[in-house]
């Protein structure tokens, strides 16, 4: 089974729509299934986007003339073209290898 984020009450709809579909007076408990559902342990998942990580460059001189017209770069993206790039000029990226903190400035 794959282990992934899941809402509780979209699981708990999922689950009460098809007990109330398939309801046949065999005993089984609607009761049962909510609380077997509210045992399943939370998981806390942060995303953090390309502007809040550490890992993040940013070009002080973009848009300047006679400078690199790249906004940011990730230090992580290894530039081999048959890898997954990182798309750090877009506030709102992510990636796994993200980790929290201010976004890095470039050098003069």
């Amino acid at each position: 089974m794959k282990d992934d984020t899941v809402s509780r009450a979209a699981v708990m709809e999922s689950l009460t729509k098809e007990y109330n579909r398939r309801r046949t007076g065999d005993g089984l408990k609607l009761a049962w299934i909510e609380k077997a559902v509210n045992e399943v342990p939370e998981v806390k998942t942060e995303i953090i986007r390309c502007k809040e990580c550490r890992h993040r460059i940013v070009n002080d001189h973009y848009g300047e003339r006679g400078y690199l017209d790249l906004k940011a770069y990730c230090e992580l993206d290894s530039g081999d073209p048959f890898e997954l790039s990182r798309e750090a000029e877009n506030d709102d990226w992510f990636c796994a290898d993200a980790e929290r903190g201010e976004a890095q400035h470039g050098s003069d």
